[in-house]
């Protein structure tokens, strides 16, 4: 059985990979053939592909120097490039966000802002949350991580992202829960470009494990996780979310849970992760 399960899931992670291996065919097949990868002192203004590596503008937040009274701070911002048919498409920025001030945040819009060199405003563009990434809610002092997409980008020497807050009228439906412990461990997987006389090579990937506790003093229903990785400057470069839309938590129980983080970036070289956790009151007998 072990070894059934073990054999699942190095298909399930190649699959995976393989998967991705179509969006970021040319930076994959850059990485695999050993090619001269780009250098980091390159700097663009508009996204670019060199010697098949995915070159973009550089992300810029300035962080305020009186933190908010309340709303979201973006904590980092992190770009990957959206392609159909070759061509840039769209950009997905993500990141962590800080709720600040008093107010409980229930949602959010986000606006993006493209300015040249000199600092001047090119355009502006409305990003819409990337599909299969949901906003739960934060209050005061609580963080997560978000994921925007902007379609057909405009050119641009650097970006800023605002994360404009719409505060709860009432307690949020899902409320933040108690990660009891998690831990992290680096797995490998072998790929293949399939390019004549290419050697498989390692791909990482990360499987972050541990226990959730229900700390509210009602049972809970609807449970999410959302676990994310981060590289050395901070930027997040994977996550994943897990499920237990059919389980019942009672007050002061716990749940076990296992993720699978595949990078969206190749290169990018793990420092830390984060895990965060919600789940619905649910009232027995009324």
């Amino acid at each position: 059985m072990v070894t059934r399960w073990k054999n699942f899931l190095l298909g399930f992670v190649v699959g995976l990979i393989l998967v991705m291996g179509v969006v970021y065919r040319e930076k994959i097949i850059d990485l695999f053939q050993n090619k001269k990868t780009v250098p980091e002192t390159i700097n663009v203004t508009i996204p670019t592909i060199i010697d098949g590596e995915l070159v973009l503008p550089k992300v810029a937040t300035p962080a305020p120097t009186v933190a908010p009274k309340s709303g979201l701070g973006v904590v980092s911002a992190n770009i990957i490039g959206i392609f159909s048919e070759e061509k840039l498409s769209g950009i997905r920025i993500v990141g962590e966000t800080l709720a600040y001030g008093e107010k409980t945040v229930e949602q959010f819009s986000s606006v993006v802002k493209f300015l040249d060199k000199d600092g001047k405003t090119l355009a502006q563009k409305i990003a819409h949350l990337t599909s299969g990434f949901e906003f739960f809610g934060l209050r005061s002092g609580e963080k997560t991580y978000y994921d925007v997409t902007v379609d057909n980008p405009p050119t641009a020497d650097r970006l800023e992202v605002t994360l404009n807050p719409i505060y709860a009228e009432k307690e949020l439906e899902l409320s933040n829960l108690k990660v009891a412990s998690s831990s992290v461990e680096t797995k490998f997987a072998d790929y293949s470009s399939g390019a004549s006389g290419s050697a498989s090579q390692k791909v990482a990937y990360y499987l972050v494990s541990g226990a959730i506790e229900n700390s509210l003093s009602d049972p809970v229903v609807d449970v999410t996780i959302y676990s994310w990785a981060k590289d050395k400057d901070g930027k997040v470069f994977t996550f994943a979310r897990q499920d237990f839309k059919n389980d019942l938590l009672p007050a002061g129980e716990k749940i076990d849970f296992k993720l699978i983080l595949l990078p969206m970036k190749i290169d990018a070289k793990f420092a830390s992760f984060e895990t965060a956790v919600w789940g619905k009151r649910y009232k027995i007998g009324g």
